[in-house]
């Protein structure tokens, strides 16, 4: 994203961010640099701000925060929603299920046509009533034609 300010070219620009990764920095010449880690994965919104010439701008911009070309999930760990992403290295979904750490199975979807590489699900945190699940460790098992994946994930 480059931003450019041309009618107050005699004005000094203070640009600011809101909601950054701690690992997002600007530099000197006004570039913001930011290298993702696992902690970052799923979706984030941050406000940018620039004041100008006794006038301000904001924009807020949405953007997914993924791994590499395979499955991954996040965040991990995770208060309301955990969302899965199929990268395009995957294969095709087949079927997703979480479990508590005794095995027990407490939600699980299972593919439709509509799902295939390079998608993401987002799990709302329900067992498969509809009921919200308690704070704790669960399991994620991922199956798509390519690779089955597991996942340890902490919901608080």
């Amino acid at each position: 994203m480059r931003v450019t300010v041309a009618e107050f070219e005699d004005s000094a620009v203070t640009f600011s961010a809101q909601n950054l990764p701690e690992s997002a920095v600007f530099t000197s010449g006004g570039e913001l640099l930011y290298r993702a880690d696992s902690a970052d994965i799923g979706r984030r919104e941050v406000t940018f701000s620039a004041v100008f010439g006794g006038e301000s701008a904001s924009l807020k911009v949405q953007f997914l925060v993924l791994a590499g070309g395979g499955i991954t999930v996040g965040p991990n760990p995770f208060s309301d929603s955990l969302t899965i992403f199929l990268g395009p290295n995957s294969g095709n979904l087949e079927e997703i299920s979480i479990h508590l750490a005794s095995g027990e199975k407490v939600w699980e979807s299972s593919a439709d046509n509509n799902i295939s590489q390079s998608a993401t699900v987002t799990w709302y945190g329900t067992n498969s009533r509809g009921g919200k699940i308690a704070p704790g460790v669960y399991f994620i098992v991922v199956r798509t034609d390519r690779v089955t994946q597991k996942f340890k994930v902490f919901m608080m």
